[in-house]
Formats: C-alpha cells, structure tokens, sequence
C-alpha cells in the first residue's frame, strides 16, 4: 500500500464525563470522523489515562465524582500544559467558567449537547484540523 493509500491515522480524544448516556452520544457524534474517543467517568481514571495516552483533545464536564472538572484541569496542567479542552457542562456559572477559561480553556458547550457539528468543529480547531 503506497502513502496516498495508506488509511488516515485517528486522532484520539479524551472524554471525561460520568453520565453513560454521554459517552454514547460522543460516540455517536464522532462516528465516521477522523476522531476516535476513550472515555472516563471520573477525574482519577482521566489522569490516569492521560499518563498512558496520546490526546488531542479533552472534552470535560466540571461535575465529576471525587474530582471535579475544575480541579481535574488544574492538575493536567501541570502535566499537558497545551492539551486542548472544551468543557461540556449543564452549569452555566460564570465564576466556573471565568476559572476554566483562566486555565487555558477557550471552548465551552452547554448540555444538552445538540449540534453534532458544533461539537465536531470544536474538536478540529483544538487539534489543529481546521
């Protein structure tokens, strides 16, 4: 198989969010891209995946089980100071919000999430795609 054959590699996203029915929408939103998604229900297992993994993205909730989104981005920025994040939130609090851009994050999307495109654009801008 020649270079121009050869299959595209995927890129790999992080999704951390402790809701199953999320994890199945991300997969369904990314089906067929050029994205493949790992999935964490909680910020230690995040942490622990980001040690082992190779992402070009994160998508985040901030309301997590023994470790919220907030301090979650804090800790990963001390180990993928450029990792790109979107925060996928039902919490439209300001001071949240104004925490997280203050750490590096310029994408955020309020649940419930809807626009597949939306999304999908996200993720291509934050790894470089568009």
């Amino acid at each position: 198989m020649s270079a121009e054959q050869a299959p595209r590699a995927l890129s790999r996203i992080l999704a951390v969010e402790d809701q199953k029915i999320m994890h199945l929408m991300f997969d369904r939103a990314f089906e067929g891209s050029e994205f493949v998604v790992d999935h964490a229900y909680d910020g230690p297992e995040a942490l622990a995946k980001l040690r082992n993994g190779n992402y070009c993205a994160l998508l985040l909730d901030l309301h997590l089980p023994e470790m919220n989104g907030i301090d979650l981005l804090k800790t990963l920025r001390q180990s993928h100071p450029a990792l790109g994040v979107i925060i996928i939130t039902a919490d439209r609090d300001e001071a949240l919000m104004e925490e997280a851009r203050g750490l590096g994050v310029r994408e955020f999307i309020i649940k419930p999430v809807t626009e597949r495109d939306r999304l999908l654009g996200a993720v291509r801008r934050l790894a470089g795609e568009v």
